[in-house]
């Protein structure tokens, strides 16, 4: 499977693809998603810094920003009408990945 951001109807999804099922284009998985900044992989050796050596990673931090299909009224009901932003960051360790 490939994960990856792309642009719909004007707007950031998380789609996903099947490589091996062949798929030409992602299906929609979430979203909508704050552009450019939607979807984030930060790869972390064992102290937990990023690195570029893939042989040093031992976990990945996923960040999603959504944002609201439609404008929402934020701040209860006499707040602003508004499109409304926000995040989810999850670290995954790695298999058979040791972390002293």
């Amino acid at each position: 499977m490939e994960l990856s951001l792309y642009a719909n109807g004007g707007k950031s999804w998380l789609g996903a693809r099947s490589v091996s099922g062949l798929e030409a284009s992602p299906q929609p998985v979430l979203g909508p998603l704050v552009d450019a900044t939607g979807l984030a992989f930060k790869y972390l050796d064992k102290t937990g810094v990023q690195t570029a050596l893939m042989s040093n990673v031992k976990s990945i931090r996923l960040t999603i920003h959504g944002r609201t299909d439609h404008a929402i009224v934020k701040g209860g009901s006499s707040g602003a009408v508004q499109q409304v932003d926000d995040s989810l960051v999850s670290e995954v360790l790695l298999r058979n990945a040791f972390r002293p």
